[in-house]
């Protein structure tokens, strides 16, 4: 191909009339071959760009599916979040309405006997009056220490809690990813089978139908066979017929001939 270029730009340099004859096949074939090679290296340009322009399009539909997998698995985690933060705190209302009742009604239950105590001991005892006194800040102070006792209790309950949800929102997640991958690989599996069954059924009719197709051919095979055995036997018990019908027609001719030859040499013999 170099030669050939050298040659082309030597004739290109050198005027039109001086060329020789036996150079102009070869200018030709130089000409073809470096419009081939052109030719040849723009197809491969566009097939490698072909190739790479199918290849991000692909990673491109991989990075969207993958994207709207992880948008519904985050919409399912945060509506199931949502759920089990409503659900959680409407138990944990209706257990504080009902320690409230409780602690409200002791509470009350006490006050009154202590109101009775009191008006007792003053219409009673009225010199005990700091004894009294004494007893109810006593009893005071056993009120604060439960209010304060179960506050405690309750923020420790709380803390537990908090902690219980971390650990039960990091299996959960656990167990729905587990449960995705179960039923997708289930999936699959029960789409083999469905495959399996139906190229079987496929097969087993197309199976059927040839069996069918072939005892069709046997049953007009045999007919045909049988046909031309009885035309056969047919034509065997025909040409016995005939002749036997022919040698009984010469045998009666033979005795009608005899008889008529009997009594011409009759008449001869014995003339009137």
């Amino acid at each position: 191909i170099q030669k050939a270029q050298r040659s082309r730009q030597i004739s290109d340099h050198a005027p039109v009339s001086h060329h020789h004859p036996e150079t102009l096949p070869l200018l030709h074939s130089t000409t073809e071959s470096t419009r081939r090679y052109r030719a040849l290296q723009l197809c491969r340009a566009q097939q490698k760009k072909f190739t790479e322009l199918k290849q991000s399009a692909v990673k491109i539909q991989a990075a969207f599916r993958g994207y709207r997998v992880r948008q519904k698995l985050k919409q399912r985690h945060q509506a199931a979040t949502v759920i089990q933060r409503a659900h959680r705190a409407f138990c944990e209302r209706e257990r504080y309405r009902r320690l409230k009742s409780s602690v409200l009604a002791l509470v009350r239950k006490e006050v009154a006997c202590q109101h009775h105590a009191a008006t007792v001991i003053q219409s009673a005892f009225r010199r005990h009056r700091e004894v009294v006194r004494f007893r109810t800040m006593r009893l005071s102070a056993i009120i604060i220490q439960r209010h304060y006792r179960s506050y405690t209790l309750a923020r420790q309950q709380r803390e537990k809690f908090l902690e219980l949800k971390r650990s039960v929102t990091v299996l959960q997640a656990a167990f729905r990813g587990w449960h995705v991958k179960t039923d997708i690989r289930r999936q699959n599996q029960a789409a083999l089978v469905i495959q399996s069954c139906w190229k079987g059924s496929v097969e087993r009719r197309a199976f059927q139908r040839k069996i069918k197709a072939v005892v069709k051919l046997q049953q007009m095979f045999r007919t045909v066979l049988l046909s031309r055995v009885e035309r056969t036997s047919y034509i065997r018990k025909r040409n016995a017929a005939i002749t036997l019908q022919k040698h009984w027609r010469a045998w009666i001719t033979k005795r009608q001939v005899r008889a008529t030859f009997l009594k011409v040499e009759g008449c001869e013999i014995f003339p009137l």
